[in-house]
Protein backbone atom coordinates (compact mmCIF):
# COMPACT_ATOMS: atom_id res chain seq x y z
CA UNK A 1 0.00 0.00 0.00
CA UNK A 2 1.09 2.86 -0.71
CA UNK A 3 2.05 5.93 1.95
CA UNK A 4 -1.55 7.74 1.64
CA UNK A 5 -3.02 4.70 2.49
CA UNK A 6 -0.53 3.79 5.65
CA UNK A 7 -1.60 7.58 6.55
CA UNK A 8 -5.24 6.71 6.77
CA UNK A 9 -5.11 3.22 8.36
CA UNK A 10 -2.50 4.43 11.41
CA UNK A 11 -4.06 7.91 12.23
CA UNK A 12 -0.78 9.63 11.50
CA UNK A 13 0.63 11.94 8.73
CA UNK A 14 2.72 11.19 6.11
CA UNK A 15 4.86 13.53 7.70
CA UNK A 16 5.40 11.55 10.88
CA UNK A 17 5.84 8.41 8.73
CA UNK A 18 8.75 9.31 7.02
CA UNK A 19 10.08 10.89 10.23
CA UNK A 20 10.06 7.41 12.03
CA UNK A 21 11.53 6.03 8.81
CA UNK A 22 14.30 8.60 9.25
CA UNK A 23 14.88 7.55 13.09
CA UNK A 24 14.90 3.86 11.68
CA UNK A 25 11.75 2.74 13.54
CA UNK A 26 10.28 1.70 9.97
CA UNK A 27 11.98 0.10 7.28
CA UNK A 28 9.00 -0.21 4.49
CA UNK A 29 9.98 -2.18 0.93
CA UNK A 30 10.55 -0.68 -1.70
CA UNK A 31 9.00 -0.73 -5.32
CA UNK A 32 10.51 -0.85 -8.48
CA UNK A 33 9.97 2.72 -9.04
CA UNK A 34 11.56 3.57 -5.41
CA UNK A 35 7.87 4.00 -4.01
CA UNK A 36 7.52 2.84 -0.36
CA UNK A 37 5.44 -0.35 -0.15
CA UNK A 38 3.74 -0.33 3.11
CA UNK A 39 2.57 -3.80 4.40
CA UNK A 40 -0.17 -4.55 7.48
CA UNK A 41 2.99 -4.86 9.82
CA UNK A 42 3.86 -1.55 9.15
CA UNK A 43 1.03 0.18 9.90
CA UNK A 44 0.83 -1.98 12.94
CA UNK A 45 4.34 -1.16 13.84
CA UNK A 46 2.87 2.88 12.94
CA UNK A 47 -0.20 2.17 15.35
CA UNK A 48 1.98 0.89 18.78
CA UNK A 49 4.48 4.03 17.63
CA UNK A 50 1.44 6.25 18.32
CA UNK A 51 0.16 4.25 21.35
CA UNK A 52 3.66 5.17 22.76
CA UNK A 53 3.96 8.39 22.24
CA UNK A 54 0.59 8.92 23.22
CA UNK A 55 2.06 8.29 26.48
CA UNK A 56 5.01 10.54 25.72
CA UNK A 57 7.93 7.84 25.43
CA UNK A 58 10.88 9.16 23.70
CA UNK A 59 11.70 7.83 20.50
CA UNK A 60 14.94 6.60 21.58
CA UNK A 61 12.96 4.48 24.32
CA UNK A 62 10.63 3.21 21.51
CA UNK A 63 13.79 2.34 19.47
CA UNK A 64 15.28 0.53 22.43
CA UNK A 65 11.81 -1.29 22.53
CA UNK A 66 11.78 -2.56 18.90
CA UNK A 67 15.43 -3.62 19.05
CA UNK A 68 14.45 -5.68 22.31
CA UNK A 69 16.92 -3.73 24.16
CA UNK A 70 14.31 -3.02 26.43
CA UNK A 71 11.34 -4.63 27.86
CA UNK A 72 7.44 -3.04 27.82
CA UNK A 73 7.95 -3.82 31.30
CA UNK A 74 11.28 -1.66 31.31
CA UNK A 75 9.59 1.10 28.46
CA UNK A 76 6.11 1.73 30.84
CA UNK A 77 7.85 1.83 34.71
CA UNK A 78 10.42 4.44 33.14
CA UNK A 79 7.28 6.06 31.78
CA UNK A 80 5.41 5.85 34.97
CA UNK A 81 8.55 7.19 36.75
CA UNK A 82 8.80 10.21 34.74
CA UNK A 83 4.96 11.20 34.54
CA UNK A 84 5.21 10.91 38.65
CA UNK A 85 8.20 13.28 38.49
CA UNK A 86 5.99 15.91 35.90
CA UNK A 87 3.08 15.17 38.39
CA UNK A 88 5.42 16.18 41.51
CA UNK A 89 6.37 19.37 39.76
CA UNK A 90 2.91 20.21 38.86
CA UNK A 91 1.96 19.91 42.15
CA UNK A 92 4.80 22.11 43.21
CA UNK A 93 4.24 25.04 40.57
CA UNK A 94 0.10 24.53 41.81
CA UNK A 95 1.29 25.29 45.08
CA UNK A 96 3.68 28.74 44.49
CA UNK A 97 1.08 29.88 41.75
CA UNK A 98 -1.48 29.70 44.98
CA UNK A 99 0.77 31.18 47.18
CA UNK A 100 0.90 34.25 44.06
CA UNK A 101 -2.13 34.46 44.25
CA UNK A 102 -2.90 35.28 47.70
CA UNK A 103 0.25 37.49 47.93
CA UNK A 104 -0.33 39.46 44.63
CA UNK A 105 -2.95 41.78 43.58
CA UNK A 106 -1.25 43.11 40.57
CA UNK A 107 0.94 42.88 38.35
CA UNK A 108 2.50 46.07 39.33
CA UNK A 109 3.09 45.27 42.68
CA UNK A 110 4.63 41.83 42.18
CA UNK A 111 7.73 41.37 43.84
CA UNK A 112 9.38 39.29 41.20
CA UNK A 113 13.07 38.62 42.26
CA UNK A 114 10.96 37.01 45.68
CA UNK A 115 9.29 34.62 43.29
CA UNK A 116 11.95 33.75 41.11
CA UNK A 117 13.87 33.15 44.12
CA UNK A 118 11.16 30.73 45.13
CA UNK A 119 11.16 29.25 41.32
CA UNK A 120 15.26 28.75 41.81
CA UNK A 121 14.45 27.19 45.13
CA UNK A 122 12.52 25.01 43.18
CA UNK A 123 14.18 23.78 40.65
CA UNK A 124 17.10 23.15 42.89
CA UNK A 125 15.25 20.87 44.29
CA UNK A 126 14.33 18.70 41.17
CA UNK A 127 10.87 20.52 40.28
CA UNK A 128 10.87 21.42 36.51
CA UNK A 129 9.73 24.64 35.30
CA UNK A 130 8.92 25.83 31.69
CA UNK A 131 12.33 26.20 29.78
CA UNK A 132 12.22 29.49 28.24
CA UNK A 133 15.21 29.30 26.27
CA UNK A 134 13.82 26.16 24.54
CA UNK A 135 9.99 27.58 24.48
CA UNK A 136 10.84 30.93 23.48
CA UNK A 137 13.84 30.01 20.49
CA UNK A 138 11.52 27.68 19.55
CA UNK A 139 8.52 29.69 18.79
CA UNK A 140 11.35 32.11 17.24
CA UNK A 141 12.44 29.56 15.00
CA UNK A 142 8.51 29.44 14.03
CA UNK A 143 7.60 32.80 13.39
CA UNK A 144 11.03 33.63 11.57
CA UNK A 145 10.19 30.58 9.38
CA UNK A 146 6.22 31.73 8.88
CA UNK A 147 7.41 35.68 8.27
CA UNK A 148 9.88 33.97 5.87
CA UNK A 149 7.31 32.32 3.65
CA UNK A 150 5.48 35.70 3.89
CA UNK A 151 8.30 37.58 2.14
CA UNK A 152 9.38 34.91 0.07
CA UNK A 153 4.94 35.27 -0.91
CA UNK A 154 4.94 38.85 -1.39
CA UNK A 155 8.62 38.95 -3.32
CA UNK A 156 7.13 35.82 -6.06
CA UNK A 157 3.70 38.45 -6.16
CA UNK A 158 5.70 41.58 -6.98
CA UNK A 159 7.78 39.55 -9.36
CA UNK A 160 4.65 38.05 -10.85
CA UNK A 161 3.25 41.78 -11.70
CA UNK A 162 6.71 42.53 -13.14
CA UNK A 163 7.17 40.01 -14.84
CA UNK A 164 6.87 40.32 -18.91
CA UNK A 165 4.55 37.43 -18.51
CA UNK A 166 2.41 39.01 -16.14
CA UNK A 167 -1.20 41.14 -16.91
CA UNK A 168 -1.10 43.71 -20.23
CA UNK A 169 -1.51 46.48 -17.46
CA UNK A 170 1.22 45.38 -15.85
CA UNK A 171 3.47 45.39 -19.27
CA UNK A 172 2.49 48.78 -20.48
CA UNK A 173 3.30 50.55 -16.82
CA UNK A 174 6.63 48.92 -16.58
CA UNK A 175 6.47 50.29 -20.66
CA UNK A 176 5.79 53.69 -19.68
CA UNK A 177 8.24 53.85 -16.16
CA UNK A 178 11.13 52.56 -18.71
CA UNK A 179 10.24 55.76 -20.92
CA UNK A 180 10.79 57.74 -18.48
Amino acid sequence: MKIKQAEELAGITSKNIRFYEEQGLLQPKRSENGYRNYTQEDVSCLKKIKLLRKFGTPLEEIHRLFQGKSSMKECLEKREEALEREQRSVEKMRSLAQRMLAECNSVDRMDTDFWLDEIEKLEKEGTDFVDLNKIDIHRKKKLGAIAGAGVTILSVDDCARRSPCGSGKTNQRDRKRRRR
